[in-house]
């Protein structure tokens, strides 16, 4: 407060500090305690600075420029609170989802290549009245959030289908959602929230990876899980949801309950073929080469295909080409920090070693 009265001082060419400099300084500090006491003595911030500028200005003080300037800033400040705040329908959602949706509008995804035929699957069952629930079944690293993602650039494009235009596609994150819950009964109100809210506008779509999760989430000490509170709202067709698994998770959790089971239509993400792979790489290279700087020919991508299927058989296309290919460039770029490095077959196969311990 002092240094700001100092500051004040000099801008004024004032010998020393006055009162009205202290007091300036005071008028210029926003913070919750003082708003308090000026709340308490009903005394308005603005009515305090019309007097001191009436007084200045009289006096011809260069102080009044300063609170005049002061005054503009509070007025903003005032018009600002007096502007209703939007409060948004769905809170907790906006809390623990990812809207895939708004990416894909703002241009944030990686397209979605050789997959037209599943996103539309998936297009088709949401559009139905009936068992309206896609969940997408594949191996880990076959791009089965990539075709969600890819579902979503769809529906942000012009052109879309009337009945899915709309749709908002929200990614709900079960780790946030479970950590945290200290207490009985705190994960199920939270999940049930989340529930109402999408049930309260039909364009939500709610995407669950790793859905089998769900099954057992929260049941500690009596309390009920996650998928007995998932399946009235299902079965109601109060919400719309597309679900992500494995095929041995499927099996385990999601095919033993067959409450929850026929709620879902089945989606096969089956991992490409060779060709396949290397076309959905060719897509991703525009993204890789401005985020590394380097040019990525396309012996490199074929090289990273087929050097992944030949020693990597313990991962799935086109995961592992991806990452092959990912950490060559970062390579290449580590080793020359030079914008525009090709990067060859010998980082391809430096990048598989790495994989491979």
């Amino acid at each position: 407060m002092f240094s700001i009265a100092e500051n004040i001082c000099i801008q004024t060419s004032a010998g020393d500090i006055l009162p009205k400099h202290l007091l300036a300084s005071i008028l210029g500090q926003y913070s919750l305690p003082l708003d308090r006491l000026f709340s308490e003595l009903s005394v308005k911030r603005t009515d305090l600075l019309k007097v001191m500028e009436v007084s200045a200005r009289a006096d011809n003080d260069a102080l009044g420029i300063i609170i005049h300037d002061a005054q503009k800033e509070e007025a903003k400040g005032e018009e600002k609170k007096m502007q209703p705040n939007k409060k948004s329908d769905t809170p907790i959602l906006d809390k623990f989802g990812r809207d895939i949706t708004k990416l894909a509008r703002e241009g944030k995804l990686d397209p979605s290549i050789g997959r037209g035929k599943e996103i539309k699957k998936i297009a088709q069952i949401l559009m139905q009245k009936k068992k309206n629930n896609p969940i997408l079944i594949g191996e880990a690293g076959v791009g089965k959030t990539a075709v969600v993602e890819g579902f979503a650039i769809k529906i942000a494009q012009d052109g879309a289908l009337q009945q899915i235009r709309n749709f908002k596609v929200l990614e709900l994150n079960m780790g946030s959602l479970v950590a945290g819950t200290k207490y009985r009964g705190e994960f199920e109100e939270r999940l049930e929230t989340i529930l109402n809210e999408a049930s309260s506008d039909p364009d939500i779509v709610l995407f669950i990876d790793e859905i089998h999760t769900m099954v057992g989430a929260g049941a500690a000490g009596g309390s009920i899980d996650a998928g007995n509170i998932l399946k009235p709202a299902l079965a109601r067709g109060a919400i719309k949801c597309i679900g992500a698994t494995t095929t041995a998770e499927y099996r385990k959790y999601i095919e033993k309950d067959p409450a929850l089971e026929r709620r879902f239509q089945v989606v096969w993400i089956d991992e490409p073929t060779k060709d396949e792979a290397i076309q959905i790489l060719k897509g991703l290279r525009p993204k890789f080469e401005e985020h590394h700087g380097v040019k990525i020919p396309d012996e490199v991508v074929e090289k990273a295909v087929e050097l992944s299927m030949r020693y990597l058989t313990d991962f799935r296309l086109p995961d592992k080409a991806i990452d092959i290919i990912d950490q060559a460039c970062a390579r290449v770029m580590l080793k020359t920090f030079s914008p525009g490095t090709v990067p060859t077959k010998m980082n391809v196969e430096l990048a598989i070693e790495d994989i491979a311990r």
